[in-house]
Formats: C-alpha cells, sequence, structure tokens
C-alpha cells in the first residue's frame, strides 16, 4: 500500500516509513482518525489518501474547515437545520454528517471547533445521530470521520478550550506527520517529486536541481514543512530561468540567502551568509553519507533515491568514502 495511494509521501527517512505503514493500516480500518502536525505537513492530503485506499473510495469525500465557518453558522454546517429553527431558515439544510452519505467527513482543524459545540460533536459520534439545529428528532448519518489539528490539544484541554472527553472520542488512531526539519534526508526527492507534479500540471519538463541549489534547500529549516517547498517549486517554473539545472538564484529569496542580504555581502563577498554556509562539497557528501546508512549500504537504492548514478554517487564521496565501499563495476 505504501507505494500506492501512499507514493504522495515521499522519502526514504524512519520517521516517513513510518507515516506509511500507519496510514495504511488505518485505510483498512473504521476507526476515526485524527491527525497531528505543524501547519504544511500534508494532513489534507493524508485524509484524501485514506479516504481514496479505503472501501468508502467511491462515496464523497467532505472537508469542512472547521476555523473558517463563522461562529453563528457552524451547528448548522455540521448537523443542518430544520424551517423556521432561525430567522431566515425557510428550508430544511442538510449538515455535513448527513451530506457525506456512506464517505468520510474530514474535520479540519478541529481544535478551532467553539466550546459550546462540542458536546453536541461528541454526541454525535457516539451516538452515530445528529439533531439538526431546531429540530426535536435526531437522524442516523453514515460517516466515517477523520479530524486534523495543527494545534496541541493537551495545552487547550488545560486551558478549557477544548473538551478531554471529545478528545479521547476523536484519538482513536492518532497519527502525527513529522515535519520537514526533523527529516532532511527526504527534502530532495520531496523537492524532485514535486517537481515532476507541478511541470506536468503546466504541460512541461522538468528542471533538473542543481548540486549548489540542492545545499540551500537541505539548509533551509522549512518551517512551513512541505507545502513551503511546493511554493518554492512553483516559484522555479515560473520564475526560474528555465535554462540547464536550477541554481541559487531561481529559488526563493528566503531560501536561497538573497533576502536581507546587506550591501556587499554579494555571492563573491564574506558576509554572515557565506561565513555560515558550509562547501558545497561538504553538504553533497554529508547527504549522501547519510542516504547510504538510511539504505544499509546498499548504493544502488541511495543512488536511486538521490536521482544521481552509482558513479556519480562513488565519485561525490571522494575520500571520504565509508569503509568498503567499493568502485562501481565499468560499463
Amino acid at each position: 500500500m505504501s507505494g500506492g495511494r501512499f507514493g504522495c509521501f515521499v522519502g526514504p527517512s524512519p520517521e516517513m516509513m513510518r507515516l506509511r505503514a500507519a496510514l495504511a493500516r488505518a485505510a483498512g480500518s473504521r476507526s476515526i482518525v485524527l491527525l497531528t502536525g505543524e501547519t504544511g505537513t500534508g494532513k489534507d492530503l493524508a485524509a484524501r489518501a485514506l479516504h481514496e485506499a479505503g472501501d468508502r473510495a467511491q462515496r464523497p469525500f467532505l472537508p469542512l474547515n472547521c476555523a473558517s465557518i463563522p461562529r453563528p453558522l457552524i451547528a448548522t454546517e455540521l448537523f443542518g437545520h430544520v424551517p423556521g429553527a432561525f430567522t431566515d431558515a425557510r428550508t430544511a439544510r442538510r449538515g455535513a454528517f448527513q451530506s457525506a452519505v456512506g464517505g468520510t467527513l474530514f474535520l479540519d482543524e478541529i481544535a478551532e471547533l467553539p466550546l459550546e459545540v462540542q458536546p453536541a460533536l461528541l454526541r454525535a459520534i457516539e451516538a452515530r445521530r445528529v439533531r439538526p439545529v431546531g429540530a426535536d428528532f435526531e437522524e442516523p448519518f453514515d460517516a466515517r470521520i477523520i479530524a486534523s489539528t495543527n494545534r496541541e490539544l493537551g495545552e487547550a484541554i488545560a486551558g478549557g478550550a477544548f473538551r478531554k472527553d471529545l478528545y479521547y472520542r476523536l484519538a482513536v488512531l492518532c497519527i502525527p506527520l513529522p515535519p520537514l526539519r526533523e527529516r532532511p534526508e527526504d527534502i530532495l526527492c520531496t523537492f524532485r517529486h514535486l517537481m515532476e507534479m507541478e511541470a506536468r500540471v503546466r504541460g512541461r519538463e522538468p528542471v533538473e536541481l542543481g548540486a549548489e541549489a540542492a545545499a540551500f534547500l537541505i539548509r533551509h529549516s522549512w518551517p512551513g514543512n512541505v507545502r513551503e517547498l511546493r511554493n518554492c517549486v512553483e516559484h522555479v517554473l515560473e520564475f526560474g530561468r528555465r535554462v540547464g539545472e536550477i541554481v541559487p538564484s531561481d529559488l526563493p529569496a528566503g531560501i536561497s540567502g538573497e533576502e536581507g542580504r546587506r550591501d556587499g555581502d554579494g555571492a563573491g563577498g564574506d558576509g554572515e551568509a557565506g561565513r555560515q554556509l558550509p562547501s558545497l562539497e561538504q553538504v553533497e557528501r554529508e547527504h549522501i553519507r547519510r542516504m547510504l546508512a538510511l539504505a544499509d549500504g546498499n548504493r544502488a537504492r541511495a543512488a536511486r533515491w538521490l536521482g544521481i548514478s552509482e558513479k556519480t554517487l562513488y565519485r561525490k564521496l571522494g575520500p571520504c568514502r565509508p569503509r568498503g565501499l567499493r568502485a562501481p563495476t565499468p560499463g
């Protein structure tokens, strides 16, 4: 399954391997899933992949962002309403639970749900029934529930903003999505994967990533995670030179180091950015050695992850090659 619906979560890091395995297991279950992680880690992508890999794939996938709904309308959006429930409620309206009709209801940013609505949500989840606003009856629903949050729910509970009983009802299968900065070995292969996808959408050929630009990508902290990396790819495709390989000047200013440079701190100067950045050879060698370690010394696998040939891998390691690493057979 990890190479199927969850192949969009690319990378050889242990964190990504654990995530793909967890998603594959959760896809075969009907239990509630709680996806946690920083903004931009791909929680919405994970929710949709879970839906498409499960037995409800042919039914609706209904995402509902709890942070974007005006507070007075949240109960109606979730549970629907009957005629006369409030001013201007002239006709009945089905809520998200009823509209999912056998599919998946994705409650995005669940921590933003107002405290006064949380008891009704808890009741609906436990009873598998909802009461439309203004109604004196309940009606059943058939939808798998996936929720997500980028907040620490323990802190929200301690602060009285989130119900503990609702948390325990949601956190049946809790799957954390790791931030990009904790898995640097995934940066380059994720960039190439996104480049192929975005170039295909635009009807263009993917642009090869140059080694110097790759060094900047590896050193960047990626506070916006994969979403920021996708934005970087789109920037390169729209504003890059589109000639040869990607160079640092093709990258967004905040990644290439151009942002915040003082006069005289150019590429050839000795400004702060130049003093802190290691040499290109050092960055490349360290990244290749990390990939080899993750591949248990399998040179072919490490080279495939890096998108280079075995000969190139061996040559770039230079005198720092791990002991016992043989040169590839010519031919």
